[in-house]
This record gives C-alpha cells, sequence and structure tokens, in this order.
C-alpha cells in the first residue's frame, strides 16, 4: 500500500496530473498550428485570386461589350454625315424652288426685272425688283420671298447656320423668264450658266446652275 503524506498528492496522482496538463498543452499547440495554418492558406488563396485577376483572359461578354460601344458611336458619327447632307439637299431644293418662284413673279408682272440676291456674309438671300433693267442695284428695292421664314429686314436665312453660301451673287428675270445677272448697276442677260455653291459642316458640297436663256434649273 502506498504511504502518503499530508498535503502532499501520491505519485501516482502526480504523474496522472502532469500528464493531463501535457495533452492540454499539446491540444493548444496543436489548435494554434491549424490557426496558423489557415491564415496561411487564406493569404495565399488572396494572392492566387488577384494574381488570377490581373492575368486573365478577355471574356465573352467583354468582347460583345466592346462590339456594342463600337456599333453605337459608328452609329452617331454615321447620323451626324448623314443628317449633314440631308440638311445640304434639302436647303439646295428650297433655294431652287425660291429661284422658280421668283422667275414666275416676274413673268406675270409689270417690265423690269425681277431677282434673287444671295449674301455670304449674312448667309442670307432676299428678292429685288428694279423697273429699269439698265440701272438696276439689288439694294433698291428689297422683298420678302413669299411663303418663307424672314428676319426684319427680310431676308430668309441659310438653314440654321448648316449650309453656307460660298459666294455672294444674284440672279434676275426678265418678262420672258430669262436669266440676267445685275453687276454695275445694269442687268445683263446671262450668256453662260450661273451657279450658286453651296457647303455643310461637314465639307459636302452642292452646286445649283441655272441654265442662260430659259433659267432652267436640273
Amino acid at each position: 500500500m502506498q504511504r502518503t503524506i499530508p498535503g502532499i498528492l501520491p505519485f501516482s496522482a502526480r504523474l496522472q496530473r502532469i500528464n493531463s496538463d501535457s495533452f492540454e498543452i499539446e491540444i493548444a499547440d496543436a489548435v494554434n498550428k491549424i490557426y496558423r495554418y489557415d491564415r496561411q492558406v487564406s493569404v495565399m488563396n488572396k494572392h492566387r485570386y488577384r494574381l488570377w485577376a490581373t492575368t486573365r483572359g478577355i471574356t465573352m461578354i467583354e468582347v460583345i461589350m466592346v462590339m456594342l460601344l463600337l456599333g453605337t458611336l459608328s452609329l452617331v458619327a454615321v447620323g451626324r454625315t448623314t443628317n449633314s447632307k440631308v440638311d445640304l439637299i434639302t436647303t439646295a431644293d428650297m433655294i431652287g424652288t425660291h429661284v422658280r418662284l421668283v422667275q414666275s413673279i416676274a413673268m406675270n408682272s409689270s417690265p423690269g426685272v425681277w431677282g434673287i440676291q444671295f449674301e455670304s456674309g449674312p448667309q442670307s438671300y432676299y428678292m429685288f425688283h428694279c423697273d429699269d433693267p439698265e440701272n438696276c442695284n439689288t439694294t433698291d428695292a428689297i422683298y420678302a420671298i413669299p411663303g418663307s421664314d424672314v428676319n426684319g429686314d427680310n431676308r430668309t436665312a441659310v438653314s440654321g447656320g448648316t449650309v453656307r453660301i460660298d459666294d455672294s451673287m444674284n440672279v434676275a428675270y426678265d418678262g420672258f423668264g430669262k436669266p440676267h445677272h445685275v453687276s454695275g448697276g445694269q442687268a445683263s442677260a446671262a450668256t453662260a450658266p450661273i451657279t450658286l455653291s453651296l457647303t455643310d459642316l461637314s465639307g459636302n458640297s452642292h452646286a445649283i446652275q441655272i441654265a442662260p436663256k430659259t433659267g432652267f434649273i436640273p
């Protein structure tokens, strides 16, 4: 039988307690090692994700988005060019109609000439009348083009600034509808086509030609 001393644990009890403390230490150490390993794995996974995010290839969705963006930009560019060209043709048609109108007025009015003066400076035009073709100035009697939007000075603006008249010129018609050109205070019958050149903001140009003798506009 094992002898015991008061206040001192028996040898077997002390050995059991030592083994129990050692086991708890080993468990705590193992848990600590597992925790450190888990943190290392977590850090490694973060680095791997960052590396993948920076080195991965282009996905099909990204390719489609880029194609859609390029297509939209192309449509905008083409739309602007097309609208500019439409304004140019529309303005040319309107001016041609006004020129024919002035010719019709001249053929149904009193003697003299009726004409239309184009101004490249203010980018406008107006109708004028001269009683005497031998003494004619385009500013003697200014009239608004019938049916057109005019400013306070009876001038019609050219297409709101999107189309420009290249050079100042005029054309006048006698009672027979024959085209004349007013220069130096005199209206003289045209011997060559009278040309009015227009240009839009994109650089597209269009020429309105008035045939001599007949005043025909193609």
